[in-house]
């Protein structure tokens, strides 16, 4: 099945100017590279593919950085063949220095890769209460609300994951309650990391 005459002038595809022979040569590189045939279109539908050689080169990357099934990845988070290789190797080294397996989390849940490093800087620092290393680990997938999330630890201080999840799920939905949390721990290190991911509007005065 020739899919590349077709894809090229697909309407969500990233780059419609690719001509009939470079959509054929990046698809036949990511076969080459062990994507099948729907895992390939996948990949060419989700993101403005780079060249050929980049394309090897990221994925031989990933294979250095110790990662076994950079295909399966991919195919999972197109958007990780325009990672910088540097940015993924320093999340990596910085979930190490806490002892933490995070090529093992990154193939489970690759996009992991996608967040900002403060930002799972922040879930570590949220993490180090926690006593279970796995709880630890599974820490660094909190990062869809930070700003709930240091609500919620500051509130209930939370010896395991299971107890700041039950808190994020009591403060989701009450943002406004937030301002009382900062009035009470203005100068903890989670507020001000607070403060840097989402801003707090000033409260509404009484009518």
């Amino acid at each position: 099945m020739n899919t590349s005459r077709d894809l090229r002038h697909h309407a969500h595809h990233g780059n419609p100017l690719y001509t009939a022979a470079d959509a054929e040569s990046r698809l036949d590189c990511l076969r080459r590279a062990g994507f099948d045939e729907v895992e390939a279109d996948k990949v060419f539908l989700a993101v403005d593919l780079p060249s050929i050689e980049k394309i090897e080169q990221k994925i031989g990357a990933l294979k250095s950085l110790g990662f076994e099934n950079p295909v399966k990845m991919i195919t999972s988070l197109p958007a990780i063949l325009g990672y910088a290789i540097d940015n993924i190797r320093g999340k990596l080294d910085y979930a190490g220095h806490f002892g933490i397996d995070g090529r093992g989390i990154v193939e489970r849940f690759p996009p992991l890769l996608g967040y900002n490093l403060d930002r799972i800087r922040l879930c570590v620092r949220l993490s180090l209460p926690l006593i279970d290393p796995w709880e630890m680990s599974l820490s660094f997938l909190i990062t869809r609300d930070p700003a709930t999330s240091v609500a919620a630890a500051l509130l209930s201080r939370p010896e395991t994951l299971k107890a700041l999840r039950a808190a994020m799920r009591l403060r989701a939905g009450r943002p406004g309650e937030n301002h009382d949390v900062i009035a009470r721990h203005p100068g903890d290190k989670l507020t001000l990391a607070y403060r840097r991911y989402r801003p707090v509007a000033p409260r509404e005065k009484a009518r």
